[in-house]
């Protein structure tokens, strides 16, 4: 049967599909360049986010907080700054105490008292009015204003 099935084969069948394998082969080291390609890309990108975490945190908050329109228009950059350093200031205790560590607002973007559901007030994202706390802490206080004497109005 075997002696048969070879005895059919046809040479010039044979050698398409070498030929055939030998594309392949070659298809699969082309994906695999692209694939190590990205790999080197995603690796720079996960390294830069490492060494930038603070930058990153910084951005990120920036970004949130223009969304609710609490960064203030005479916002200086050196006040930005301040708000980078905190944020800097949060990483480096995230890595010593190996607990992590975020930003909190004295007087939420967008506190609500627990009365009602109405917003009560809402802050700004400036330098006076963050400080850092364990996330624990941060999230156990949430966007309350109720009790907080910390605020100055």
């Amino acid at each position: 049967m075997i002696e048969a099935f070879f005895a059919s084969i046809d040479a010039s069948d044979l050698a398409e599909h070498l030929q055939s394998q030998q594309g392949i082969e070659t298809a699969q080291l082309v994906r695999m360049k692209e694939w190590q390609a990205t790999l080197t890309s995603m690796e720079r990108k996960a390294r830069y986010r490492a060494k930038n975490r603070a930058l990153l945190r910084h951005k990120q908050g920036m970004r949130r907080a223009a969304k609710l329109n609490a960064i203030p228009p005479w916002l200086t950059k050196t006040q930005e700054r301040q708000i980078l350093r905190l944020h800097e200031k949060a990483v480096e205790r995230e890595f010593w105490s190996q607990i992590p560590h975020d930003l909190h607002h004295s007087s939420p973007l967008c506190g609500k008292s627990s009365a009602s559901d109405d917003v009560a007030a809402c802050g700004l994202h400036v330098p006076w009015n963050l400080e850092v706390l364990t996330r624990e802490e941060n999230l156990s206080l949430g966007a309350r204003l109720d009790g907080d004497s910390s605020i100055p109005f």
